[in-house]
Order: C-alpha cells, then structure tokens, then sequence
C-alpha cells in the first residue's frame, strides 16, 4: 500500500503510462516514486491539488489547475529542487487584464513549451527551460469555447460580438510565435470541440454535427460536414490514426473516417453471436490496433476496422479499466455492483480481478485472472510502471506485482 491518491500524468484522465515514474498526492505532499522497489525519489510540499504531471527529464512539470481557481505550474528537477515556477498563469500571459480563467495546453512530442488560452480570448506560450513568456497575444475572441494544439499549430474556437450578431469562429496560430494564420467562421453554431488531426487540419463539433476544416493546401476550407443524428450534439472527439472518434452527451461513441467523413456504421463492428449489449465507450491506440472497451468486454480492432479479438465477461462482472503493458494488455474489472462491496472490519473492500490480454494473440488471456483487495472501495485511475500495476483509491494506491509476460517466440 502506498500512501497517496495516484495523479494523472497527462491531461485529462488519461493515465495510463508506460514510463518508469508514478506520482502520488495526499493534503499536504506530492511524492514520485519509480523503479522496480517503487522507490520515493522526492518529496514535495504541495499547495493544492495537482491536475497533472508531466515527466520531464529526471524531473517533473507539475500543474495546478483547480476547477475554480488560479492555475499554476512549476518544475523539479531530479531530487525534486525547485527549477522555477509561474504562480499566476492567465494574469503571467495578460498581466493588465482582468482574471477570466484558462485552459491549459501541455508539451507535446517535439516542443518545449505550455500554451496558456484564457477564456477572454488573451493566450501564451511559457517555455519549460525556464518559465519566460516566450509571447503573449490576444486571439481576437471575446468568448472562448474550444481549444487544442499539435506540434506547430494552436487551435481555439469563440465567439465574437458584432453589431448583427455574435459569429462562431475557429483560429489557427502557429505555436512558435503566436501569429494567426487562418480562420473560420461559421454562422449560428457554436463549437464544442477542437482536435488537430494533420498540419493545418482541424477537426470539430458543434451540435449540428462535424467537421473537417484544413487551413491550407489543396483541399482549403471546409473540407465535409457531417450532420448525420449520430454525431450530433458531440462533447469530445479522439483522433485515432484515420478514425475519430465521437463521444455524445450519452457517453456512446462514433467511429468516422475523418479523411472522408464516412461515419463508420459497418466497421468497427462486432459479428452477431458476439454482440455486446452495451455499446463501446473507451478507445485507445496502440501501434496498428485499435483497443475499445466497455463494462462487458474488450474488442481489438485493426485499423481497418476488421474485428482481430474479443474478450467478453459473464456474471456479475465489469470491466473498470485497462492499462497498457509493453506486450500485453492488463484489464482490470470489479465484481457487479450487487457483489462488489463487502464489509469487513466495518470498511468496505472492493474485489477486484485483474487479467492479462496478448497483444498479439487477439486478446487470448495469458494466463489466470488473480484477485485483489481494493480496500479504497472506488477505482479512481491506474497506472503501470516497472512491472508494478498501481490502483489509485481516493486516499491510497495499491501496488500489484504484475506477473511477467512470456516472449511470443512464434514465427
């Protein structure tokens, strides 16, 4: 048992990883720990709680983004010594404007910086050498709605007031010096989402439907619009290789070929006999996989969309996350809810089982589930490092010893 709740090491909730650090928080302290003892390299005092953090070097990129409050970022370096620090992200890209709230953009493979866009439409980019502003600019937007960013370009959607009527725009900057490129407007409708999918194309959503926007080459400008009832009203979208994949208000997914706005409605599917009743909800890529899931079962699709392996549960069971290994796949599930919870010592303990998938034997078990103890009672997240499965609780984390994965030696 490691004291601490297990943080996020990416934006979001996505904290499945593959490196060799885990990080871990109580009301007081932020801690990593790494290797295969899961040794504590450092300790830290924390002032809030930390949203992600973000491996860098032999040190750590950590940011404080509070649901209502001010966002934060500094970085550690290996013995967790303070590197340098921003207390005040939207007031450090806007100094004389007044607070407004900001979204955060971490580094991406290839760059060394945060993209800082406040809701006021001002953003920035903070260099992570050395914490300067590298440049600040106002992006024209009196309402931010979206944004997102690759590794040349930022992308943020707004509204923008004129004396006929508010227009929806979606701006394109280049992220090393903040110049506007290009933009787009589209009337009466609002955009809820943003994805980079190639340089100088954007995906997006609204409640109409999506779209694919490219800002230059041959194919300028609105490229297809989907209004098709299945991708309307979308709240996020992954971009996974050809496919983008929707997710509504509903928490069901759309795969669509975001090369063509084809909406996937024959691929990605599963053969009648092994139909889930649940539609699928999680996806991720691995390489030429594509790994979908839901409290049922987990699917491996190529990026074809041809099924290449199915793994269904039975009883009273449910699939509660996955976690990448280097050449297998660990799923994680809990016992139902009617079974899931039994008293001891007057707590609660949460069964948990935990079963390793071959990546490249269509997802065939390698061997037998073992069961956990979770005392925490609520899975929060999960993370694998060094042989060890992390179980990241509200207070706590458990440590599992993973065992190891055979090397497929098959021809």
């Amino acid at each position: 048992m490691l004291e601490g709740r297990l943080v996020p090491t990416g934006i979001g909730h996505d904290s499945t990883s593959l490196h060799g650090q885990a990080f871990l928080q109580d009301e007081r302290t932020l801690m990593c720990v790494e290797g295969p003892a899961l040794t504590e390299r450092w300790r830290i005092e924390q002032r809030s709680d930390a949203s992600f953090v973000i491996p860098s070097g032999k040190g750590a990129v950590i940011i404080e983004q509070p649901e209502r409050g001010i966002s934060s970022v500094r970085r550690v370096d290996g013995a967790g010594a303070p590197m340098w620090s921003v207390e005040n992200l939207e007031l450090f890209v806007a100094p004389n404007r007044a607070p407004t709230g900001a979204g955060v953009l971490p580094p991406l493979h290839g760059t060394s910086d945060l993209i800082v866009v406040r809701y006021d439409g001002w953003m920035g980019s903070v260099s992570l050498a050395d914490g300067k502003l590298l440049w600040s600019r106002d992006g024209g937007l009196q309402e931010v709605m979206a944004i997102d960013a690759s590794e040349s370009t930022v992308l943020v959607s707004g509204i923008v007031s004129s004396l006929e009527s508010p227009k929806s725009l979606v701006c394109l900057f280049d992220r090393k010096t903040g110049e506007r490129l290009s933009e787009l407007e589209l009337a009466d409708d609002q955009v809820r989402w943003l994805r980079a999918a190639g340089p100088g194309t954007v995906l997006f959503g609204s409640i109409r439907g999506i779209g694919r926007w490219d800002a230059f080459g041959p194919l300028r400008g609105i490229v297809w619009q989907s209004t098709a009832a299945r991708v309307r009203a979308t709240t996020d979208c992954q971009v996974l290789g050809p496919v983008c994949v929707t997710t509504d208000t509903g928490d069901r997914t759309v795969p669509t070929d975001w090369i063509t706005g084809r909406v996937q409605g024959d691929r990605f599917s599963i053969p009648r006999g092994g139909q889930l009743r649940e539609p699928l909800r999680r996806w991720f890529r691995s390489g030429e996989l594509l790994i979908t899931w839901n409290t049922e079962g987990v699917s491996m699709f190529g990026l074809d969309g041809v099924l290449r392996g199915l793994s269904a549960l039975h009883g009273d069971r449910l699939v509660d996350g996955i976690v990448p290994q280097s050449r297998a796949l660990v799923v994680i599930e809990q016992l139902g809810r009617a079974a899931a919870m039994r008293a001891v010592g007057g707590g609660g303990t949460t069964q948990v089982l935990l079963h390793q998938l071959g990546w490249s034997e269509g997802g065939r078990l390698l061997g037998p589930a073992f069961e956990v103890d979770f005392v925490q009672g609520k899975l929060d997240r999960a993370s694998a490092i060094d042989g060890w499965l992390l179980l990241g609780g509200p207070q706590s984390t458990v440590a599992v010893s993973l065992p190891k994965v055979p090397v497929d030696t098959r021809q």
